[in-house]
Formats: structure tokens, sequence, C-alpha cells
């Protein structure tokens, strides 16, 4: 699950004066200048106080920053509207100094085009103490709200403890991207169940026993086995009687085609609202239909150059969600060779051309079935018409 753990590359350490310090300073300069004019001792043991006090939490404050380390550990991957899990590992390596109310989040960087800000809220936790040579971890749960290659640049560790007037902030530089696939939503029964009546036999088979061609393994013969499952070369070599076992073939091919309209351009990830990301969304739904039916799916990309063959199973779903994560980084135009090894590759196989506009007819081969990314939501409540469009 873990993508694995960067390490730290440069350091960078801070002090920040917000309005509680700045107010502090301001009491502290009134009363340093009450004490001088009248002379009183009392205003000068309350100056010495405030001032001892102020520097007393800028110097504990620092050294509780100066001997942490922290290290992140990312998923392999996330999706829109899923909650993903970032988990933190902060270490306190001195030796007598205690750590409290540590603030753990996400350095944000300024000018950063591939930024996490544009793809997920900020990932942030608190730890309220951590004692000397302590680890702990903190799990953050955020949900992202864009699809693409999300950048992180560092983990940041902020403390202004003890009385809250000057913060100490601790920056730990470690580049890491998280893949971010488009959302994916649940879809009714009845709006992928007609697609596997044109569909021939996957290309792979299921892991599993059943009626299937492929070799799944050989097994001692029992009463009631049929005798045309005697592995007889196997009794020839060895004397011992045992039967053929098969794997159970997917329930059919499906081809997923995307038709981004030419007034709708890929360029970088757009809102989730736009029909370009709607008709994402769409074929990410429809895949994840598709494979829990047992079929093979496969995706193409006329305009963009990409096809993603049917491949096994545990493949199918990461090869196709990344390849619609990133299809932000490729530029549209017209691929005659692409268009024809499509047609060849659905001529057999049953097959949906999702449009991010109105719907082309003539994209696809002629049995295809089309929709609409404007359409996404009567999707999750209706079902195909009987000419293959919703």
């Amino acid at each position: 699950m873990a993508k694995g753990v960067h390490s730290c590359m440069k350091i960078r350490r801070r002090y920040h004066f917000g309005y509680p310090g700045l107010i502090y300073v301001l009491i502290t300069v009134l009363l340093a200048i009450g004490a001088v004019n009248s002379q009183n001792n009392l205003l000068f043991l309350a100056f010495g106080l405030s001032l001892g006090a102020g520097v007393f939490s800028g110097f504990l404050s620092g050294a509780i920053m100066m001997r942490l380390h922290a290290e992140r550990s990312l998923p392999t991957s996330a999706a829109v509207g899923q909650p993903c899990i970032i988990t933190y590992k902060i270490t306190n390596r001195s030796r007598f100094i205690p750590a409290f109310a540590l603030i753990v989040q996400e350095h944000a960087p300024k000018n950063s085009a591939s930024s996490w800000m544009r793809y997920m809220p900020r990932p942030r936790g608190s730890i309220l103490h951590l004692a000397p040579k302590e680890t702990a971890e903190l799990s953050v749960s955020i949900e992202p709200t864009r699809r693409g290659e999300a950048q992180l640049h560092g983990i940041s560790i902020v403390s202004s403890f003890p009385f809250g007037l000057v913060s100490k902030s601790v920056t730990f530089e470690q580049h890491a991207g998280l893949l971010i696939y488009p959302r994916s939503e649940r879809l009714r029964r009845e709006a992928t169940s007609r697609l596997l009546s044109r569909a021939d036999l996957g290309l792979h088979s299921a892991p599993k026993l059943g009626r299937g061609d492929e070799f799944f393994g050989l097994r001692n013969y029992t009463p009631g086995d049929s005798p045309r499952h005697i592995s007889w070369r196997v009794i020839a070599r060895s004397g011992n009687l045992v039967v053929r076992e098969n794997t159970t073939p997917t329930g059919g091919t499906l081809w997923v085609l995307l038709n981004f309209n030419e007034h709708l351009p890929l360029g970088d990830a757009p809102p989730e609202n736009h029909p370009t990301e709607r008709a994402i969304s769409m074929a990410a739904s429809l895949v994840d239909a598709a494979l829990a039916g047992g079929m093979d799916v496969g995706l193409a990309v006329a305009q963009a150059s990409v096809i993603v063959n049917p491949t096994t199973l545990i493949k199918q779903r990461p090869a196709i969600m990344a390849t619609l994560a990133r299809l932000d980084q490729h530029q549209l135009a017209a691929n005659p060779s692409i268009e024809e090894q499509i047609r060849r590759l659905t001529q057999r196989a049953a097959c949906v051309v999702v449009h991010s506009g109105q719907i082309d007819p003539t994209i696809g081969p002629p049995h295809a079935r089309h929709l609409s990314g404007e359409d996404s939501k009567e999707l999750l409540g209706r079902t195909l018409d009987e000419e293959g469009v919703l």
C-alpha cells in the first residue's frame, strides 16, 4: 500500500511572529518606557518578567524543534472524492527535551504549477506530546478534489509552545508525487448488464476454478469426475490417477472509447464540473463496473493517441486509471492510424463511447453504445435504451 518513505534532503528553520507576539512586544516596550520615566521598581520588575518570558519562550520553542526529524509515507495512488491516508513519522532525537503542541502539515511552496494545493486540501495533524527519543506516527486523511499527479515538496512542523507568543517552524524538504485517479461512481446494475450481450469470452482467465481452456492445476481423481478430465499423460508417467482442472474465463471484453470535442481541449486539469472531467469520470465508472462484472476492459483515446489493451485483471484497473489521471498531459490531435487500430480492436467486443459534449454516432464501431459526459448524473438512475443511447 505504501509508496515508500522519502528521505530528508534539506532542513529550514524559521521563527514566526504573529499578532499575539507583536502585542506582547508592544506591551513590553510600554512597560520599559513607563519604568524609565517613573523609576518605579514594580514597573522595572514587570518589564524584567515580561522580557524574560519572551526570551524564554523563543529559546524553548527553538530548542524543542532543533532535534525533530520527519518522514512521509504515501499510498500508491488516490482517487477524487475518496479518503486518502498520508502517514507522517515524527522522531524527537533529543536526549532530554520533550516536544509539545506540534502541528504537522504539508509545506505550501510558492509559484508551483503542479503543487498539491491544486489537487487536495492541506494535510494537517497534531501531536500533543513527544517524549525524548520517541517516535510517533501520525495518519492524516484527506480527500483529493482533482485528478492528476500532485507534487508534494516538504513537511513543516510548527510549535508555539509554551506561551503562544513566538512560533518556530522546521521544514523538511521531501519531494514526492501522488497520482490521483478520477472520480469513479457506482452505476446501476442495469446500466452495464446489456453490455455483456455483445461481448465475446474474455481474453484472460480468472485465477480460480472453472470451465475455461487454460490449465489451473491437478488433483487426485474422485468418483464422479468426468473421464474427459483425466490427465492420461500424468498417469502414464507417474501411475497416479489425477484429473486436470481449468481456470474460469472472464465475462467478456469491453472497450471504453473517449471522444473529446474540439472546443473542449485537454489542458491542465480543469475543475471537476467541466464536461471533460465528467466524461473522464464516467469512463472510470464504466471501467469499474465492467471489472466488477468479470470483464476484460480496454481504454482508447484516439485524439490523445492512447490505447490501453486488456491485460490481467490485477493490472487492468491501475493501468487504465493511471492513464485517465494523466490525460491532461496529452494534446488533442487527429491520428488516423490510431483510429484504424481502434476500429480493429473493437470489432467483436462490446464498446461504449463516452463523449465530452454532444454525441457523435460516427465515432466507434457501428454496434457501439454512446454516452455523454453531460448526462453523467442520469447514468446513475436510468438504463440504456434500445438504440444504445442514454
